[in-house]
């Protein structure tokens, strides 16, 4: 690390220097460049974050509206549908809840594949909407 050494150098020249020196020169220790350098680079992917994050809540917002209208169909349907509507609501909830949402999404993405080649958001928002219904 290139400030790991410099700043070694800079306590030891501290503790060498007399106390009226110390208050004066702590007052105005420059910046080391290691860490400008650092907020450099950290700045550089702040338009990369903000692309993620506006599609991280798209993506949210996608499956949640679609949670809200398969679990409000799972809902009626195990409560007011006939017996054998109930028992295949509750199978898919009971199949969707008892896997892991890793695999719903390598199921949806990699598994429809041969019957249909869905893009990778499509099958995000589609298996993240799913599974949350279930939970609705």
């Amino acid at each position: 690390m290139p400030c790991a050494g410099a700043a070694t150098r800079d306590s030891q020249s501290f503790h060498n220097r007399s106390p009226s020196a110390i208050t004066s020169a702590s007052s105005h220790t420059p910046t080391p460049p290691c860490v400008t350098a650092a907020a450099t680079q950290a700045i550089a992917y702040l338009p990369s974050l903000a692309r993620a994050a506006a599609v991280t809540l798209l993506v949210s917002l996608l499956s949640m509206a679609l949670a809200v209208v398969v679990g409000l169909a799972l809902a009626s349907g195990r409560l007011y549908g006939p017996v054998w509507l109930r028992v295949l609501t509750t199978v898919y909830i009971e199949v969707i809840r008892g896997t892991p949402l890793l695999l719903q999404l390598f199921v949806i993405y990699y598994g429809l594949a041969g019957v249909v080649r869905l893009p990778a958001f499509l099958a995000a928002i589609l298996a993240l909407g799913l599974n949350y219904a279930a939970y609705e």
